[in-house]
């Protein structure tokens, strides 16, 4: 009997460039990109340099701005709306008065509210909601009241979630009275001096 002889390991193949797959009726193959390709994807591989907007010295302009790429014609929209009432009484609720706007954002705009009762409109002990005001012809309205009504409904009675009191339609918008949440971790974080 003859001993077996070993054979020797063959060289490794040199790398193949990357892969695309063709598939084809019945098959799925690969098929290799040119060399011209590849060598744009390791163009396109290089890290981007850090957008503007990252900027520390930006990030409060950011902020009251938004990042929104099409700010004029939101801007054009807004100024097309109804103006915002002066109090809010809606869904059964006392009435409040409508102060200093919070924000606003793609899902409308929210204001300070106060309650209107005798005893405690005014001074510490009166009682300050966040209203929010959506305007019925947005996005988020086109059939009825907003969708974020069903959220804070299922959502309702979980810690950090707002708890909703009324919601209703006044005028031209839908509006929801909710407790006001403290400060935004952005706000506690500048009010440290941090930067």
């Amino acid at each position: 009997m003859r001993p077996r002889r070993r054979r020797r390991p063959s060289p490794s193949p040199p790398p193949s460039p990357p892969l695309g797959v063709v598939t084809t009726r019945r098959t799925t193959r690969l098929k290799p990109k040119p060399k011209q390709q590849h060598q744009q994807d390791e163009a396109e591989a290089t890290p981007a340099p850090i957008p503007q907007h990252t900027n520390p010295s930006n990030m409060r302009r950011m902020a009251d701005v938004g990042l929104s790429a099409n700010n004029a014609a939101h801007d054009e929209d807004e100024a097309n709306t109804a103006p915002f009432p002066d109090t809010v009484q809606v869904g059964g609720s006392p009435e409040y008065k409508v102060e200093r706007k919070l924000g606003k954002g793609g899902f409308g705009h929210v204001f300070v509210g106060r309650l209107l009762t005798a005893a405690r409109s005014t001074g510490p002990a009166a009682q300050e909601v966040a209203i929010k005001f959506e305007h019925t012809s947005s996005k988020g309205c086109n059939y009825g009241p907003p969708g974020e009504w069903q959220v804070y409904a299922a959502l309702g009675g979980t810690h950090g979630v707002p708890k909703v009191h009324y919601k209703g339609r006044q005028g031209d918008y839908y509006v929801m009275i909710m407790d006001m949440l403290g400060p935004s971790l952005w706000d506690s974080w500048n009010s440290l001096g941090q930067s």
